[in-house]
């Protein structure tokens, strides 16, 4: 049966390690803006994965452009993100130490001084740059969007992956994105003979084979449309198992900080009118993912105040409980001590 239907069976360890050895890893816009989320020790980790694999990184042009478009915005939304965060506290202060506090706000401040910087003077810009110069596909012809947007619509109303559920939310022809993006992924593919591993935090049904709120794998779909076009694998993964992964085949350390943050920003399970993990709970039409950064400060406060002289642990979670059900735990801070 695994012969008749290959798009339903997951990669044997062999197989899959092959893959991984020869693959070209294919990023989404999602990632590299992501890149502007995380914490400056999140983003170093993932540039060290990309960097060790620079020889076999490709963009398509879908993908670049949506990148440029979008750089400047998300910028701006999470420096705004953080002058929202700063007026919260100091407009309701915390039942903690003034120590602890100051070290807050002090931390905010850093947070909306570099995002600020990031406007002027984008210091990650020239990183990405720099990974995938000569490594971006060509734009599609006039003539190829005319019948992809032809095709595209029959696809969508068919359901078929990747991209119709966009036909949801965007209009004219922005909703085709993503099966740009796709379509440019198999032309690279059958120009160049390689399987592609694609990396993409989009957590959309269109995407991912889902049952019951859980993600068992990519769409069979797509799986079977990129075999019966090239005859080669390919395997999608959300950024977090894309960090897992590298770790195991390029042997490197470990970082479980890193892994726990790009973990709680890629992992959101999508619905049609919600995307929520836990606590963690999104609007579809105003999905904000600073709007994570202040849970994770309640752990950080927690240990910080386990240092302080006189504090139990009992009165540490007392006080993180407090802040939670103050400013609610879909909230995430990372906030960085230094002694």
């Amino acid at each position: 049966m695994k012969e008749i239907f290959p798009e339903y069976y997951d990669l044997s360890e062999e197989d899959f390690s092959i893959l991984w050895d020869n693959c070209i890893f294919v990023l989404d816009a999602n990632i590299l803006l992501k890149l502007y989320r995380y914490t400056p020790k999140t983003r170093g980790k993932f540039f060290e994965i990309l960097n060790r694999l620079s020889s076999r990184l490709w963009l398509p042009h879908q993908v670049a452009k949506e990148y440029q478009h979008q750089r400047l915005n998300v910028i701006v939304e999470q420096e705004e993100k953080y002058k929202k965060m700063k007026e919260t506290y100091e407009r309701d202060p915390l039942e903690i130490s003034d120590e602890l506090y100051n070290r807050i706000i002090d931390e905010l401040n850093n947070r909306i001084d570099e995002y600020k910087g990031l406007f002027q003077n984008d210091t990650i810009r020239p990183v990405i740059d720099s990974l995938f110069e000569d490594k971006i596909g060509l734009p599609f012809s006039q003539h190829d969007i005319e019948e992809l947007i032809k095709n595209g619509e029959k696809r969508y109303s068919n359901n078929i992956p990747p991209g119709y559920e966009d036909a949801r939310i965007k209009r004219d022809n922005q909703k085709f994105g993503d099966l740009i993006l796709w379509l440019q992924t198999i032309k690279y593919a059958c120009e160049n003979k390689k399987p592609i591993i694609l990396i993409t935090d989009d957590r959309k049904e269109d995407w991912w084979w889902m049952h019951h709120g859980k993600i068992s794998g990519p769409r069979p779909e797509l799986i079977k449309e990129f075999l019966s076009e090239i005859n080669m694998i390919v395997h999608i993964y959300n950024s977090n198992r894309f960090i897992d992964l590298a770790e195991k085949y390029l042997d490197l350390k470990k970082d479980v900080e890193a892994s726990k943050e790009i973990e709680r920003k890629s992992s959101e399970i999508y619905n049609p009118k919600s995307m929520k993990v836990g606590a963690i709970t999104y609007s579809i039409d105003e999905e904000d993912p600073e709007e994570e950064k202040m849970y994770q400060i309640l752990d950080k406060i927690r240990k910080k105040l386990r240092e302080m002289p006189g504090i139990t642990e009992e009165q540490a979670k007392l006080i993180s409980s407090q802040i939670a059900g103050k400013y609610g735990e879909e909230h995430e801070l990372e906030i960085e001590f230094h002694n």
